[in-house]
């Protein structure tokens, strides 16, 4: 294991029944899900996302 190597992010994941909220301190996050949505999150960039009965998302640096 060799945290050099480690991707930053988070990649490709299920969440179901759940609301999550991101926050971005500094940088730019790329928002991807499976409903179709896509952007990106700067620097004081709030998001809320509700995954009602399932949704597949990831949040990774751009």
């Amino acid at each position: 294991d060799d945290p050099e190597k480690y991707k930053s992010g988070f990649p490709w994941h299920p969440h179901r029944g759940i609301e999550t909220i991101t926050y971005v301190l500094k940088g730019n996050v790329e928002h991807a899900d499976s409903l179709g949505n896509r952007g990106v999150l700067s620097d004081g960039d709030v998001q809320w996302m509700t995954a009602g009965s399932g949704i597949i998302h990831q949040e990774m640096p751009s």
